[in-house]
């Protein structure tokens, strides 16, 4: 958890990067951990290792020049992955994309070592499956 300071510094520098961010997302971040704010038209999620997970994705992500900023993004692997877990009909339609993009570069024991490791930690155990599913889909 993030004390009300903290989280109200962390959405207070983004604004001040020129983020939009919702009103009260300080307080909800303070709790979850998680925020969502906007760029030039371009949503990003803001969010803080907590998990096992997690932090291996901060370890893998890949440095990336944004508006003039290097931002960390996360790999393909655990991008499928965290959309995975959210599980959201737009979320899947990523993923299908993601895997038809990527293909053969993406690293297959990852993707499924990580898949089993999230749906024992969400309790959303089709996880697993419906990679399996995209994956086959594409010869993978």
């Amino acid at each position: 958890q993030v004390s009300d300071e903290d989280a109200a510094r962390l959405i207070g520098a983004f604004r001040g990067a020129g983020f939009h961010v919702p009103e009260g997302a300080e307080t909800l971040f303070s709790i979850d951990t998680w925020a969502r704010a906007s760029l030039g038209g371009r949503d990003v999620d803001i969010a803080l290792g907590a998990t096992k997970f997690d932090l291996q994705a901060i370890r893998r992500a890949v440095r990336v020049p944004i508006f003039g900023r290097t931002v960390p993004i996360a790999a393909a692997e655990d991008l499928i992955l965290y959309k995975l877990a959210a599980h959201r009909y737009k979320d899947l339609g990523h993923v299908e994309s993601i895997i038809a993009r990527q293909g053969r570069r993406l690293d297959l024991a990852h993707l499924r070592i990580w898949a089993q490791w999230l749906a024992e930690a969400t309790k959303k155990f089709e996880i697993p499956g419906t990679l399996e599913k995209f994956l086959q889909e594409r010869g993978l």
